[in-house]
């Protein structure tokens, strides 16, 4: 119920939700309510028009095309308090607009799984209040724009596109509260930027209790662990990770990111980095996933990389394939391409067995169906009177059954 509809009294709060349903067709301008929730729903048409006392807009998983800038660029009367925007899994295309300033509120901003293009426009700067930026799964490209004045920002997650360029080094000098970034499969190059190393509340030994969590509106991120994405939601308690993997990424990790004591991911995978692995990252206590296979490592495993009291004591040996010249524990003293090669060799020692399981199967069914058919046949063709026997049999049987079924 909504300020302004006539059939009900006033009220200071509209809440419409008619989201998880099988609703279709154009969504109409949405000039009334605060909190809007439509998502997944096979609604259609271009985004809707919004009232400037809009709050929470939830129009995610339809099938919305279209352009994002009659929405963003439109003249808004009076302050925007638009705090939560999630235009995620839809069909939105075209360019990003580039007048963000009307929406200054923004804490939220999900535009994730669309067919974005271009560059992601400066005039995004303008919102220093954002807590979370999703703009993963786009055709998104070039440079980053600098964001070094949204300081309240905590998850980035701007995977799957094609941005180019290195890392940018203010993500780490300005963004003091930053706990996730993803940046994964994109084309960043150079090295990874000390500055990464400083951000502050990775530095923290336990960030579960300093009450941070219960600051993030509805926070979430994707990152790969295993080379598999999962979604990570907030309500499963505080989430920290980076992920830089699939990359273009060079030069030797720095020492310094052992100094992230509260991260729990870390997926440095399928760039170019080389070098040795930092001796001091089994100082990192929370780091639950480590990733950094297909590199250019070299050297040992350091031992002190199985931290105790973590949650899992050691990791998988997935973890460091691809680096040709990277040997010693957890890999038992054995360099990864060994390791690799024999477990490559069993599974196809046992795809072959289960192969001859198989052409035996096969190669024994027409001998099965041979021993079969003269079992049954054969004593008749020896035998006349059985022959005789059984032939009358069956046409009396046909005969009845037939006779029956015309009576």
């Amino acid at each position: 119920m909504c300020d302004g509809m006539d059939a009900f009294p006033p009220f200071s709060t509209c809440v419409i939700d008619l989201s998880h349903n099988q609703l279709k067709g154009r969504i109409p301008s949405l000039l009334f309510g605060e909190y809007i929730y439509l998502g997944s729903n096979s609604l259609t048409g271009p985004p809707p028009q919004l009232s400037s006392s809009a709050i929470e807009v939830d129009l995610s998983n339809n099938l919305l095309k279209g352009s994002l800038s009659p929405l963003i660029c439109r003249r808004i009367d009076g302050e925007n308090s638009l705090v939560i925007l999630d235009l995620s899994g839809n069909l939105l295309s075209g360019e990003l607009p580039d007048c963000w300033e009307n929406w200054k509120g923004l804490a939220l901003l999900n535009l994730g799984d669309n067919e974005f293009t271009g560059p992601v426009p400066t005039s995004m700067g303008s919102l220093r209040h954002l807590f979370s930026l999703h703009l993963h799964n786009n055709y998104l490209s070039g440079m980053f724009p600098s964001l070094e004045n949204c300081t309240h920002l905590m998850i980035i997650d701007l995977s799957e596109n094609g941005f180019s360029g290195s890392v940018p080094m203010w993500i780490g000098n300005n963004l003091y509260n930053l706990v996730v970034l993803a940046l994964s499969s994109n084309n960043f190059n150079g090295s990874i930027p000390l500055e990464l190393c400083h951000l502050d509340y990775l530095q923290i030994l336990d960030l579960g209790n300093n009450g941070l969590s219960g600051n993030i509106p509805r926070c979430f991120a994707w990152l790969a662990v295993k080379r598999i994405r999962n979604e990570y939601n907030y309500t499963l308690g505080l989430l920290t990770g980076i992920d830089l993997s699939s990359n273009k990424l060079s030069g030797e990790i720095p020492e310094e990111v052992t100094a992230l004591h509260s991260l729990i991911f870390l997926n440095l995978s399928e760039n170019h980095l080389e070098g040795k692995i930092p001796i001091e990252i089994g100082s990192m206590k929370s780091l639950e996933s480590l990733d950094l296979s297909m590199n250019k490592l070299s050297g040992v495993i350091p031992q002190s990389k199985i931290p105790s009291g973590t949650q899992i004591q050691g990791f998988s040996p997935l973890s460091f394939i691809g680096n040709h010249e990277l040997y010693g524990p957890p890999l038992t003293n054995t360099r990864s391409e060994e390791v690799i090669a024999e477990g490559t060799q069993d599974q196809t020692d046992e795809d072959d067995s289960g192969w001859i399981d198989i052409k035996w199967f096969y190669a024994s069914m027409p001998l099965g169906f041979a021993v079969g058919f003269w079992a049954v046949l054969g004593p008749l063709a020896v035998n006349r009177a059985w022959n005789y026997a059984y032939f009358k049999f069956m046409d009396d049987m046909i005969i009845n059954k037939f006779l029956g079924w015309c009576l």
